[in-house]
């Protein structure tokens, strides 16, 4: 009888043990396998990042043609992996490329980053030539803080006002020209000159100040159908939830 006993205790014993063993395993497994998880895809983010930047300097696909979609692409992935590495050569590209749709996506992919180095450079791309490339270092100020500075908010406005549009960027006479000779449609240079100034006062209602709201309004009086509807539309958000 005493020895039933012994050996039922040791048997406990053991079971409880193996339990507990079991427990653990399962547990190193289970954190074994997320760290596995997390380095696999540190690996794949790594590769990708390599990837992109290598497509961002790669100038073999530059074309004389107004947009360059592979490169700007690279720019916009690289914005949306998030990874410190890549805001270096996207301050290069914001600050060398020839290109403007580049130079533009580089601006936003630094906004996405976050990183507060760009600053300086997204500031400074305030006063590219390209619409495109001055909004969306607004939207990256905005992003990282900074869309209350005076600057930004005067740049916006300035779009949004479609002010002196004839010198938005520097094919202000080729695009003329264009427009004469049938090569660009008139009726889609002028849509693409109204979704900067919608663009524009979206941004404004962001930085949601006064000055951003009075010029808002007055854009509901503007001669441009779709530009004051945009702003009515903002306006009335606004008033719903100030």
């Amino acid at each position: 009888m005493k020895t039933f006993i012994v050996f039922g205790t040791m048997l406990l014993i053991i079971l409880w043990n193996s339990n507990i063993i079991s427990n653990r395993i399962s547990k190193l497994t289970a954190f074994g396998g997320t760290l596995l998880y997390a380095n696999m895809k540190n690996n794949v983010q790594e590769g990708e990042v390599k990837h992109y930047l290598q497509n961002l300097r790669d100038h073999t696909m530059d074309e004389p043609k107004y947009f360059q979609s592979p490169r700007s692409e690279s720019a916009i992935q690289l914005g949306h992996l998030k990874d410190t590495v890549a805001v270096i050569p996207l301050i290069e590209v914001l600050t060398n490329d020839y290109f403007p749709d580049v130079r533009a996506a580089a601006a936003y992919g630094l906004g996405e980053i976050g990183d507060k180095r760009a600053l300086p450079y997204l500031k400074k791309a305030l006063h590219d030539w390209s619409i495109d490339v001055r909004l969306w270092a607004a939207w990256s100020l905005i992003h990282l803080g900074e869309g209350h500075q005076q600057k930004v908010v005067s740049v916006l406005i300035a779009i949004a006002k479609g002010i002196d549009q004839e010198h938005w960027d520097l094919r202000g006479k080729r695009r003329k020209e264009d427009i004469d000779k049938g090569i660009i449609d008139s009726k889609w240079d002028q849509n693409r000159r109204d979704a900067w100034r919608c663009h524009a006062m979206r941004l404004l209602s962001a930085i949601n100040t006064e000055e951003s709201w009075n010029t808002i309004e007055h854009l509901t009086k503007d001669d441009g159908r779709h530009v004051a509807a945009t702003a009515k539309s903002l306006l009335k958000k606004y008033k719903a939830n100030p």
